[in-house]
């Protein structure tokens, strides 16, 4: 569903390096065995994309719940929802009636059966820590249950682990957290995650370093399409 245009594809078109629901998705059910690399967690699930970063309103964050004229309703097979995004202030806020009656009303969908609310506990564990009176200790900046939403008992959330099994770097750690998984660091010096990417050879993560375009991440990776001078095929199930 895309909140911007109102029509049900919510594909970025304007970004050049790259779109942060592309990558999660194909994490989420990128399809495997296919030779062209990578597996998501759910290979055989199916997928439904909301662009709600780009439209963050209490209209739009209801209709990620299922709530007002959605393309989620009470009756679809909708087993899980991934919420990739929170609050990073190190503050913690007050209780939040609405957004208690959103997580709850994720317990209606399925037609009465529920769908699993699954939330990232953050990237807030060195955000502000350079504000902290004793910033060189290993110590978060923020903890995952500041955000309201995270603190729901209705809300599963998850932090990150590396391939070595150690937090990752990024990861906010609390007592909200209700386990963590491995989703890597970013790539350069440590292990990071295969996932989907836009398609082409002008845009996405990982460009044509000939075009002079380049992600940070990424900056010192030569590209597939410049070594072969032919754009990759699309990854399925982005």
């Amino acid at each position: 569903m895309d909140f911007l245009s109102g029509d049900d594809d919510p594909t970025n078109d304007l970004s050049v390096f790259g779109d942060h629901g592309t990558s999660v998705a194909g994490i989420v059910c990128s399809v495997g065995w296919n030779d062209i690399g990578g597996i998501g967690v759910a290979p055989e699930a199916g997928l439904a994309g909301m662009n709600f970063l780009f439209a963050q309103d209490d209209t739009s964050l209801a209709q990620t719940h299922g709530l007002f004229e959605s393309s989620v309703t009470v009756s679809d097979p909708v087993v899980a929802l991934n919420r990739s995004y929170g609050i990073t202030a190190a503050i913690f806020f007050p209780w939040n009636e609405f957004e208690a009656e959103l997580v709850a009303n994720v317990g209606t969908l399925r037609d009465g059966l529920g769908a699993i609310n699954v939330k990232a506990s953050g990237n807030a564990f060195d955000g502000f820590r350079r504000f902290l009176p004793y910033p060189d200790l290993d110590l978060p900046s923020h903890a995952a249950e500041g955000d309201t939403y995270n603190a729901h008992m209705g809300t599963m959330v998850v932090g990150a682990v590396t391939a070595a099994g150690d937090r990752a770097s990024y990861s906010t750690p609390g007592s909200s957290l209700f386990l963590s998984a491995p989703a890597g660091e970013y790539g350069l010096f440590f292990p990071a995650i295969i996932t989907t990417d836009q398609s082409g050879c002008e845009r996405g993560l990982l460009i044509n370093t000939a075009t002079g375009f380049r992600s940070l991440a990424y900056a010192s990776r030569p590209s597939r399409c410049a070594s072969s001078g032919n754009a990759p095929p699309p990854a399925k199930g982005s």
